[in-house]
Protein backbone atom coordinates (compact mmCIF):
# COMPACT_ATOMS: atom_id res chain seq x y z
CA UNK A 1 0.00 0.00 0.00
CA UNK A 2 1.29 3.81 -0.65
CA UNK A 3 2.54 4.94 2.41
CA UNK A 4 0.92 8.11 1.61
CA UNK A 5 -2.09 6.98 1.39
CA UNK A 6 -1.83 4.73 4.65
CA UNK A 7 -0.96 7.94 6.82
CA UNK A 8 -4.33 9.68 4.81
CA UNK A 9 -6.14 6.41 5.99
CA UNK A 10 -5.03 6.71 9.48
CA UNK A 11 -6.12 10.29 9.86
CA UNK A 12 -9.41 9.97 8.39
CA UNK A 13 -9.99 7.08 11.19
CA UNK A 14 -8.78 8.96 13.69
CA UNK A 15 -11.10 11.82 12.59
CA UNK A 16 -14.40 9.94 12.48
CA UNK A 17 -13.02 8.27 15.77
CA UNK A 18 -12.75 11.65 17.28
CA UNK A 19 -16.14 12.63 15.42
CA UNK A 20 -17.40 9.85 17.22
CA UNK A 21 -16.66 10.78 20.84
CA UNK A 22 -17.59 14.15 20.60
CA UNK A 23 -20.53 14.77 22.75
CA UNK A 24 -22.56 17.79 21.68
CA UNK A 25 -24.48 19.84 23.98
CA UNK A 26 -27.04 22.31 23.33
CA UNK A 27 -28.14 25.40 25.43
CA UNK A 28 -31.67 27.08 24.34
CA UNK A 29 -32.11 30.66 26.65
CA UNK A 30 -31.87 33.89 27.83
CA UNK A 31 -29.73 35.95 30.31
CA UNK A 32 -30.04 33.48 32.94
CA UNK A 33 -28.49 30.37 31.04
CA UNK A 34 -25.25 32.78 29.25
CA UNK A 35 -24.26 35.47 32.60
CA UNK A 36 -20.60 35.35 32.51
CA UNK A 37 -20.30 33.12 29.82
CA UNK A 38 -21.92 29.84 31.94
CA UNK A 39 -22.05 27.69 29.23
CA UNK A 40 -18.26 28.27 28.01
CA UNK A 41 -17.33 27.84 31.50
CA UNK A 42 -18.87 24.27 31.44
CA UNK A 43 -17.23 23.66 27.98
CA UNK A 44 -13.92 24.18 29.16
CA UNK A 45 -14.30 22.32 32.96
CA UNK A 46 -15.50 18.93 30.75
CA UNK A 47 -12.81 19.01 28.49
CA UNK A 48 -10.18 19.74 30.96
CA UNK A 49 -9.31 16.19 31.93
CA UNK A 50 -11.77 14.62 29.31
CA UNK A 51 -11.17 11.43 26.77
CA UNK A 52 -14.38 12.46 25.41
CA UNK A 53 -14.55 15.87 23.83
CA UNK A 54 -17.49 18.04 24.84
CA UNK A 55 -18.72 20.85 22.33
CA UNK A 56 -21.37 22.99 23.92
CA UNK A 57 -23.51 25.41 21.61
CA UNK A 58 -25.64 28.46 23.13
CA UNK A 59 -28.79 29.73 21.41
CA UNK A 60 -29.13 32.44 23.73
CA UNK A 61 -30.75 36.35 23.70
CA UNK A 62 -31.60 38.85 26.43
CA UNK A 63 -34.90 38.68 28.10
CA UNK A 64 -35.80 35.89 25.38
CA UNK A 65 -38.62 33.43 26.49
CA UNK A 66 -38.64 29.64 25.01
CA UNK A 67 -41.98 30.67 22.88
CA UNK A 68 -39.76 33.20 21.02
CA UNK A 69 -37.27 30.61 20.11
CA UNK A 70 -39.79 28.36 18.67
CA UNK A 71 -41.28 31.57 16.66
CA UNK A 72 -37.62 32.74 15.34
CA UNK A 73 -36.93 29.83 13.95
CA UNK A 74 -33.24 29.71 15.05
CA UNK A 75 -32.92 26.91 17.23
CA UNK A 76 -34.99 24.65 14.27
CA UNK A 77 -32.12 25.47 11.78
CA UNK A 78 -29.53 24.36 14.71
CA UNK A 79 -31.25 20.87 14.96
CA UNK A 80 -31.79 20.97 11.43
CA UNK A 81 -27.84 21.19 10.72
CA UNK A 82 -26.81 18.46 13.07
CA UNK A 83 -27.80 16.16 16.09
CA UNK A 84 -27.79 16.51 19.96
CA UNK A 85 -26.69 14.72 22.74
CA UNK A 86 -28.11 16.99 25.37
CA UNK A 87 -30.39 19.96 25.14
CA UNK A 88 -30.95 22.12 27.77
CA UNK A 89 -34.16 24.69 27.57
CA UNK A 90 -34.45 27.62 30.13
CA UNK A 91 -37.32 30.03 30.64
CA UNK A 92 -37.71 32.84 32.83
CA UNK A 93 -38.30 32.47 36.56
CA UNK A 94 -41.45 34.42 36.50
CA UNK A 95 -43.72 33.09 33.99
CA UNK A 96 -43.70 29.78 36.01
CA UNK A 97 -45.54 31.19 39.04
CA UNK A 98 -48.52 31.97 36.86
CA UNK A 99 -50.23 28.76 35.75
CA UNK A 100 -51.43 30.52 32.47
CA UNK A 101 -48.05 31.12 31.00
CA UNK A 102 -47.27 27.48 31.96
CA UNK A 103 -50.10 26.22 30.20
CA UNK A 104 -50.31 28.45 27.21
CA UNK A 105 -46.11 29.30 26.21
CA UNK A 106 -44.35 26.99 28.55
CA UNK A 107 -45.39 23.25 27.94
CA UNK A 108 -46.51 24.14 24.10
CA UNK A 109 -42.85 25.58 23.68
CA UNK A 110 -41.26 22.50 25.20
CA UNK A 111 -43.15 20.33 22.88
CA UNK A 112 -42.43 22.45 20.11
CA UNK A 113 -38.93 22.39 20.89
CA UNK A 114 -39.07 19.03 21.16
CA UNK A 115 -40.34 17.95 18.05
CA UNK A 116 -37.19 19.36 16.36
CA UNK A 117 -35.27 16.52 17.58
CA UNK A 118 -35.75 14.41 14.67
CA UNK A 119 -33.28 11.99 15.72
CA UNK A 120 -35.15 10.98 18.82
CA UNK A 121 -32.06 10.45 20.59
CA UNK A 122 -31.49 13.94 22.40
CA UNK A 123 -31.96 14.25 26.01
CA UNK A 124 -33.70 17.38 26.93
CA UNK A 125 -33.30 19.00 30.44
CA UNK A 126 -35.17 21.66 32.05
CA UNK A 127 -33.00 24.32 33.48
CA UNK A 128 -34.39 24.49 37.06
CA UNK A 129 -33.14 28.56 37.93
CA UNK A 130 -32.99 29.91 41.37
CA UNK A 131 -36.00 31.02 42.79
CA UNK A 132 -35.49 35.13 42.41
CA UNK A 133 -35.36 37.75 44.43
CA UNK A 134 -38.61 39.49 45.72
CA UNK A 135 -40.39 41.74 48.28
CA UNK A 136 -42.68 39.64 50.04
CA UNK A 137 -45.71 39.25 49.81
CA UNK A 138 -45.14 38.81 46.15
CA UNK A 139 -47.45 38.26 42.61
CA UNK A 140 -46.37 38.00 39.41
CA UNK A 141 -49.25 38.73 36.68
CA UNK A 142 -49.19 39.08 33.03
CA UNK A 143 -51.33 41.61 30.82
CA UNK A 144 -53.93 38.57 29.30
CA UNK A 145 -53.71 40.27 26.19
CA UNK A 146 -49.99 38.86 25.37
CA UNK A 147 -52.00 35.57 25.20
CA UNK A 148 -55.35 36.47 23.13
CA UNK A 149 -53.78 39.54 21.12
CA UNK A 150 -57.78 40.76 22.23
CA UNK A 151 -57.15 44.39 22.84
CA UNK A 152 -60.20 44.37 24.71
CA UNK A 153 -58.24 42.31 27.39
CA UNK A 154 -55.82 44.89 27.86
CA UNK A 155 -56.81 45.37 31.56
CA UNK A 156 -57.17 41.85 32.76
CA UNK A 157 -54.37 40.16 33.97
CA UNK A 158 -53.56 36.44 34.66
CA UNK A 159 -51.55 36.25 37.89
CA UNK A 160 -50.17 33.76 39.91
CA UNK A 161 -50.99 33.23 44.16
CA UNK A 162 -49.84 35.50 46.20
CA UNK A 163 -46.64 33.65 48.09
CA UNK A 164 -45.87 34.99 51.89
CA UNK A 165 -42.24 33.81 51.53
CA UNK A 166 -38.83 33.21 49.51
CA UNK A 167 -39.81 29.58 51.35
CA UNK A 168 -43.14 29.26 49.53
CA UNK A 169 -42.29 30.35 46.13
CA UNK A 170 -38.92 27.89 46.05
CA UNK A 171 -41.66 25.17 47.15
CA UNK A 172 -44.45 26.51 44.30
CA UNK A 173 -41.32 26.69 42.07
CA UNK A 174 -40.34 23.42 42.38
CA UNK A 175 -43.19 21.64 42.00
CA UNK A 176 -44.22 23.25 38.38
CA UNK A 177 -40.69 22.20 37.53
CA UNK A 178 -41.82 18.65 38.38
CA UNK A 179 -45.19 18.99 37.15
CA UNK A 180 -43.39 20.29 33.69
CA UNK A 181 -40.75 17.63 33.25
CA UNK A 182 -43.40 14.83 33.93
CA UNK A 183 -45.92 16.22 31.31
CA UNK A 184 -43.14 16.36 28.98
CA UNK A 185 -41.06 13.27 29.74
CA UNK A 186 -37.79 15.51 30.13
CA UNK A 187 -35.77 16.08 32.92
CA UNK A 188 -35.37 19.17 35.42
CA UNK A 189 -31.79 19.78 36.62
CA UNK A 190 -30.94 20.10 40.26
CA UNK A 191 -30.03 23.76 40.44
CA UNK A 192 -32.83 25.88 42.29
CA UNK A 193 -32.84 22.72 44.93
CA UNK A 194 -28.81 22.84 45.86
CA UNK A 195 -28.54 26.79 45.36
CA UNK A 196 -31.08 27.27 47.75
CA UNK A 197 -29.18 24.98 50.05
CA UNK A 198 -25.88 26.57 49.66
CA UNK A 199 -26.77 29.81 50.08
CA UNK A 200 -27.78 29.36 53.30
CA UNK A 201 -25.13 27.97 54.22
CA UNK A 202 -22.85 30.45 53.35
CA UNK A 203 -24.81 33.86 52.99
CA UNK A 204 -21.78 35.82 53.02
CA UNK A 205 -20.88 34.68 49.45
CA UNK A 206 -22.74 36.76 46.61
CA UNK A 207 -24.54 34.22 44.86
CA UNK A 208 -26.21 37.25 42.80
CA UNK A 209 -25.16 40.13 40.20
CA UNK A 210 -28.47 41.30 41.05
CA UNK A 211 -32.34 40.48 42.11
CA UNK A 212 -32.41 38.21 39.55
CA UNK A 213 -29.24 37.04 37.77
CA UNK A 214 -26.31 34.60 39.00
CA UNK A 215 -23.13 36.29 40.03
CA UNK A 216 -20.11 35.47 38.61
CA UNK A 217 -19.78 33.03 41.51
CA UNK A 218 -22.99 31.86 40.68
CA UNK A 219 -23.01 31.16 37.26
CA UNK A 220 -19.57 28.56 38.31
CA UNK A 221 -21.81 27.38 41.04
CA UNK A 222 -24.35 26.36 38.02
CA UNK A 223 -21.88 24.69 35.95
CA UNK A 224 -20.36 22.69 38.35
CA UNK A 225 -24.50 21.40 38.76
CA UNK A 226 -24.29 20.81 34.95
CA UNK A 227 -20.64 19.40 35.07
CA UNK A 228 -22.33 16.78 37.21
CA UNK A 229 -25.37 16.05 34.86
CA UNK A 230 -23.15 15.51 31.80
CA UNK A 231 -20.03 13.48 33.43
CA UNK A 232 -19.25 11.16 35.72
CA UNK A 233 -15.75 12.99 36.47
CA UNK A 234 -15.46 14.20 39.86
CA UNK A 235 -15.69 17.85 40.44
CA UNK A 236 -13.09 17.75 42.70
CA UNK A 237 -10.55 17.34 40.31
CA UNK A 238 -11.34 20.01 37.71
CA UNK A 239 -8.62 22.99 38.38
CA UNK A 240 -10.15 25.95 36.15
CA UNK A 241 -11.39 28.98 38.58
CA UNK A 242 -12.06 31.13 36.30
CA UNK A 243 -10.75 34.36 38.27
CA UNK A 244 -12.72 33.14 40.96
CA UNK A 245 -10.87 33.00 44.21
CA UNK A 246 -9.39 29.43 44.80
CA UNK A 247 -10.62 28.82 47.77
CA UNK A 248 -14.20 29.81 46.79
CA UNK A 249 -14.28 27.75 43.61
CA UNK A 250 -12.66 24.85 45.80
CA UNK A 251 -15.50 25.21 48.17
CA UNK A 252 -18.25 25.14 45.40
CA UNK A 253 -17.03 21.81 44.01
CA UNK A 254 -16.60 20.50 46.91
CA UNK A 255 -20.68 21.04 47.65
CA UNK A 256 -21.50 19.93 44.38
CA UNK A 257 -19.60 17.22 44.35
CA UNK A 258 -20.64 15.60 47.91
CA UNK A 259 -24.12 16.81 47.50
CA UNK A 260 -25.01 16.01 44.01
CA UNK A 261 -26.56 12.64 44.81
CA UNK A 262 -28.48 13.45 47.56
CA UNK A 263 -30.97 16.08 45.81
Amino acid sequence: MNKKYFFQLIFLFLGVFFSAQEKKILFIGNSLTYYFDMPQMLEKMLNENNTVGYKVTQVTLPGIQLEHHVSQGTVKLKFDETDWDDVVLQHGTLGYYVPEEVSLNILPSIKALQSYDKSKKAKFYLFATWVSKEQYPFQMCYPKMIYTRNGDDLNQKYCSKKFQSLEEAKDYLENQYAAIAKETHLTFTKHSAMEYIFEKEHPDLNMWEDDMHPSKIGSYFNACIFFKLFSDKNLKEVKRNFDIKPEIASMIRNFVEDNYVKF
